[in-house]
């Protein structure tokens, strides 16, 4: 069912709730029913995507000279004469293993990307609240009655992830040739100069490292589910009835998500990361129910039944990290009292 559909038919029920509940003109005994319910989400599920802080070096495009390049572990500039015969003076690098003396060239490297990665999702189920709803019946029709429910369910939500996440990073590696020897590292250049000259346009290669990222993550949500629809209601033979209903289902989330993790490139560190984002969203979807009511008294039921929520998924979170908490196709089992009056 669209979301549009929903909305119609919601309107339509809506109004139906002002008519008086009647069967051939003879009116229906206690056609309003109060319900009270502690309530069980299952199989509402999380996910985790964590990230490097994206690249802020400029290493520039992969053929040419006469630019500036700047890397992680170093840079390639334009000097004073404007690197004439393709050779500048103003460079520098930051340690000894990245010079070939064989080859006599000196390589540099820089992240290309984020290493972004996600967890697959988590359910710790159950989670524990309760939920409220009103039932009027509006006429017979057969043996069944047919009326209008509304309802509100709060289910507070703590899902954690501690697991280790791997994803891949790849970096730009740029290869300059050396016309004189590399000074020892670390070492850094003048515009001016003079200096040991360095080929200024780079071959390049790309290679994709493997990030570890260690730590917890956490989405905590105090989530409040409002439904309406409409409700059949079918006697069993007393004192069993059946009620199935469905509809349109709004969820509100007051979520906040906590993250603390150290990303690591082969055991080298390379970010430790943290924070805390708070959030406040809307979703919505349909619903379908069935629960089974027992009459103790005229007045008073006792009963147990299943929901099942089809709801788009709410986001948390910053840049570079997100929690995802995901109510479609969970399922609520409730147990509660009724009140027909």
């Amino acid at each position: 069912m669209t979301n549009s559909a929903l909305f119609l038919t919601c309107t339509a029920l809506s109004g139906a709730a002002f008519l008086p509940a009647s069967e051939a003109g003879e009116a229906i005994p206690q056609p309003n029913r109060l319900s009270f319910a502690a309530r069980a989400a299952l199989h509402v599920r999380a996910s985790f995507t964590s990230s490097l802080p994206a690249p802020t070096t400029r290493p520039g495009p992969p053929t040419g000279g006469g630019l500036l390049r700047a890397y992680d572990d170093g840079f390639v500039g334009v000097d004073s004469r404007n690197n004439a015969e393709g050779q500048t003076w103003f460079w520098g690098y930051v340690s000894d293993s990245q010079v070939n003396s064989a080859a006599n060239t000196l390589t540099f490297s820089t992240r290309a990307n984020d290493g972004r990665t996600t967890s697959p999702e988590r359910d710790e189920d159950p989670h524990f609240g309760g939920e409220v709803s009103y039932a009027r019946t509006l006429f017979e029709w057969g043996r069944a009655f047919w009326g209008l429910e509304v309802g509100a369910a709060y289910i507070p939500v703590t899902i954690k992830d501690h697991q280790e996440l791997r994803g891949s990073a790849q970096y730009l590696r740029d290869t300059f040739p050396l016309r004189d020897s590399a000074p020892a590292a670390p070492y850094i250049g003048t515009y001016a100069g003079p200096g040991p000259f360095l080929g200024d346009a780079p071959t390049r290669s790309l290679v994709t490292r493997e990030v570890v990222y260690t730590g917890r993550r956490e989405i905590e949500a105090d989530t409040f589910g409002f439904r309406l629809g409409p409700v059949l209601d079918i006697p069993m033979g007393e004192p069993l009835s059946l009620q199935l209903s469905g509809g349109a289902y709004l969820l509100y989330a007051d979520a906040q998500f906590k993250y603390a993790e150290t990303a690591t490139d082969a055991g080298r560190p390379l970010a430790s990361q943290s924070a805390r984002v708070d959030k406040q969203d809307w979703t919505w979807g349909a619903y379908v129910r069935g629960q089974v009511l027992v009459s103790l008294t005229e007045h008073l039921g006792v009963f147990a039944g299943v929901d099942y929520l089809m709801l788009d998924e709410i986001k948390v979170g910053s840049v570079g990290h997100e929690a995802k908490l995901d109510f479609g196709e969970s399922y609520a089992a409730f147990l509660g009292l009724a009140i027909n009056f």
